[in-house]
């Protein structure tokens, strides 16, 4: 692939199942990039609140976002490309993690809530109370035509995922 003249983030978005994590590594693996997954910024008392059942609110995710953009600008300070998986449920944080300073993509998992709920409860492990589903799903906002965002079929194969991701920085550059 082509050097950049300013380090490169990817932001895979969804609601909780909708397998960011697993395509952002796939996709950090894939290019040599940093990983970086938001679930590491949530405070121990937010992930207990979560696992509980009990959603976020603007306050939890702003402080949370807030701990996430200072490493994104400590990583493009270092010139340093990175992958993220990131829920993006509110359009303005998600503003604020697109606007960080590297050539930005994003994209958004999107599936079915019964793949979606299957994909929860077949996991183990995870902080994340299956219960939180619906919340994530009404709480989601759509990107706007102005954001730029992708939108993924979460349903695909993970190896047509990174592909199709593949494709998409091939033609930017």
């Amino acid at each position: 692939m082509t050097e950049f003249q300013s380090p490169r983030l990817i932001v895979i978005m969804g609601v909780c199942g909708s397998g960011k994590s697993t395509l952002a590594q796939a996709l950090a693996l894939r290019f040599g990039y940093h990983y970086l997954d938001a679930d590491d910024y949530h405070t121990l008392q937010c992930k207990e609140q979560m696992h509980l059942g009990i959603p976020l609110d603007d306050e939890n995710r702003a402080a949370w976002i807030e701990r996430m953009s200072v490493i994104i600008d400590e990583l493009a300070d270092k010139g340093t490309s990175c992958v993220l998986a990131y829920s993006g449920i509110r359009r303005a944080q998600r503003r604020r993690i697109l606007g960080a300073r590297f050539q930005t993509i994003g994209f958004m998992l999107t599936g079915s809530r019964e793949c979606l709920d299957a994909r929860m409860h077949a996991r183990s492990g995870h902080f994340m109370s299956p219960l939180l589903l619906d919340s994530q799903l009404q709480s989601m906002q759509a990107p706007e035509p102005d954001e730029k965002i992708t939108l993924l079929d979460c349903a695909r194969p993970i190896n047509s995922l990174v592909a199709m991701v593949e494709d998409m920085l091939a033609n930017l550059e």
